[in-house]
């Protein structure tokens, strides 16, 4: 569903995750800017916080990251999201029977194979997934932009290169991408990093051109996204462009 932001006003309450884990899906909390050709690259500098796993974090098969990201249609199959492509930057926490693996609290970054967007990697994996078990403390910026000298997209943290696609999606992904800036999560029992005291913040959310050139995001044209039950967005204003903060309520 979609919510309009809003100021942001703390409660006194605390985020507690569940001891349990049910209804395995993707869950998230954030908004994105849409699709348009002169998009060519993503990037937020996120606060970190560390999110509750439901159940206990050396078992729990869940998973809670942030991220910014581009994204795009398949040209080949542009109304299955099967097919649609992605390169993303981030933190989080990954529980000790989660998919993702090493487990505990690390940045990442994950990109989708280029036969994902033709459906061709038959039972293989479509994404390449890397991560840093490095604790992402303070507040870093997490970049994914496309680089005309290689044709491929850069993912980093700070000033790391922690992966790059090993194509260049041109012609395999639309020529109109989106900047998505989100919390995510693997099950509704787990929390979104951020308390209502203490919520997690994004800003110098930026979009960058062809010539690999940033600049500030003014809006969530695409509008925001919470589909974590009890997940909440409210903006503010930062020294420049726009950003807001994410949390979660207690069960």
């Amino acid at each position: 569903m979609c919510v309009a932001l809003a100021s942001f006003v703390p409660s006194p309450r605390a985020s507690a995750a569940g001891s349990t884990c049910t209804s395995k899906s993707n869950y998230f909390v954030g908004g994105f800017v849409a699709p348009a050709t002169s998009i060519f690259g993503s990037q937020a500098r996120i606060e970190y916080n560390n999110p509750d796993l439901c159940g206990p974090d050396d078992t729990s098969p869940s998973v809670s990251v942030v991220w910014s990201m581009v994204s795009a249609f398949s040209v080949t199959y542009p109304s299955n999201p099967s097919a649609d492509g992605w390169a993303q930057a981030g933190y989080g926490q990954f529980g000790g029977t989660s998919p993702l693996s090493p487990a505990g609290i690390g940045t990442f970054a994950q990109w989708t194979l280029k036969c994902k967007s033709t459906l061709a990697c038959g039972s293989g994996s479509t994404v390449k997934t890397v991560i840093d078990s490095t604790n992402p403390s303070g507040s870093l910026v997490y970049t994914n932009y496309w680089e005309s000298a290689d044709g491929h997209i850069h993912m980093k943290v700070g000033s790391t290169t922690l992966t790059e696609t090993t194509y260049n999606p041109s012609g395999d992904w639309q020529g109109a991408w989106d900047s998505e800036y989100f919390g995510e999560v693997f099950h509704p029992q787990t929390d979104v990093p951020g308390t209502a005291s203490d919520p997690t913040s994004f800003d110098q959310l930026k979009t960058s051109n062809s010539s690999g050139t940033f600049s500030y995001v003014t809006s969530l044209s695409g509008g925001n996204v919470v589909t974590l039950t009890r997940g909440h967005i409210a903006a503010f204003t930062p020294s420049g462009g726009i950003g807001f903060r994410i949390w979660t309520d207690p069960l």
